[in-house]
């Protein structure tokens, strides 16, 4: 979908919702995804992507592949929204930035969480499509500016 942002790190932070609103409808309440989530919402302002992405390996649920606890297994779709959701970064750290990527796992990401488009502002939201996809860290106006568009 062309409307969705490339900017890795929006595209990331918007899949975190993602996978907050499936946590909700199916009430799951669990820290380890919240950990995930909060590790992947680090990466709109972090200064060294490679050492965020290290991180990475050492929460519980990682996205890359991993079999989910057991007490999350039954929710539907999620294990592959996980992955979908880490994929839009950990698509992008070795290789050359291909912005239809990106917006491939963000869809596909939204489409399992039956997130709806409309609430986002996508034209805010892409002012920060940038030629290599990670752009700078977002300062705090830019931070309070991605959440005022959603």
């Amino acid at each position: 979908m062309e409307q969705l942002p490339s900017n890795i790190r929006v595209a990331t932070w918007i899949g975190t919702h993602c996978l907050l609103k499936l946590a909700a409808t199916q009430g799951l309440v669990d820290s380890r995804l919240t950990a995930f989530v909060a590790y992947l919402s680090e990466l709109l302002t972090a200064e060294d992507i490679v050492s965020w992405d290290s991180r990475g390996g050492a929460l519980i649920v990682t996205g890359m592949g991993d079999p989910l606890p057991d007490d999350m297994e039954p929710v539907a779709s999620m294990h592959e929204l996980i992955e979908s959701v880490r994929e839009i970064s950990a698509s992008q750290l070795y290789g050359a930035f291909n912005p239809h990527e990106v917006r491939g796992y963000l869809e596909n990401a939204m489409q399992l969480s039956d997130m709806p488009l409309a609430y986002y502002d996508f034209v805010k939201l892409r002012q920060y499509e940038v030629d290599d996809g990670w752009g700078n860290p977002l300062v705090p106006k830019d931070l309070e500016a991605c959440r005022n568009a959603a």
